[in-house]
């Protein structure tokens, strides 16, 4: 197959600083508002049931604390991740665009991705993010292409998948 578009970007701190900054603007709030209200649930339903089935019903709820708690640090490994992999040597992403498909190459590992993998796009001012789930996106830098043009590749993609472009204009 025939590359179409191809781009190296090269994966930098500050690259990484501003992906996390705009991830967490983007999924954070919606983090912080699910943890609220499931937070007032449950102090709700503690109340309760300390008043109907006294402290027995105190040591239940420690335990659930405690599975809470752990997930709470799955969930935001991903960040952890993010900031000790910015803290390594700068690495070149190749994305290769072909027409059904695309390709990642990172580390020297390649992945091969259906366009109907990616869930969501946004277009900032020098950068894409081609989101493949909340916590894995990918970064293409609009002056790293080496074969093909950026306008051309945003008109590509508007035709590949399920998704609409989100241009931001502020993050």
């Amino acid at each position: 197959m025939e590359i179409l578009f191809e781009n190296k970007t090269a994966y930098t701190k500050d690259l990484y600083d501003k992906y996390i900054k705009f991830h967490s603007r983007k999924y954070g709030v919606q983090e912080l508002i699910v943890y609220a209200f499931f937070a007032f649930l449950v102090i709700m339903l503690i109340i309760r049931s300390i008043k109907d089935f006294g402290w027995k019903a105190l040591a239940i709820w420690g335990a659930v604390a405690v599975i809470i708690y752990i997930c709470r640090k799955r969930i935001f490994k991903s960040r952890e991740q993010y900031k000790k992999i910015a803290m390594r040597r700068v690495e070149k992403a190749v994305y290769k665009f072909y027409d059904r498909y695309f390709e990642s190459t990172y580390q020297g590992v390649t992945t091969k991705i259906s366009y109907f993998e990616i869930k969501k796009v946004f277009e900032l001012s020098d950068r894409y993010y081609l989101y493949l789930d909340k916590s894995h996106a990918c970064v293409l830098l609009k002056d790293s292409f080496t074969k093909g043009k950026e306008e051309a590749f945003k008109d590509f993609l508007d035709t590949k998948g399920l998704f609409k472009i989100k241009k931001v204009k502020k993050y």
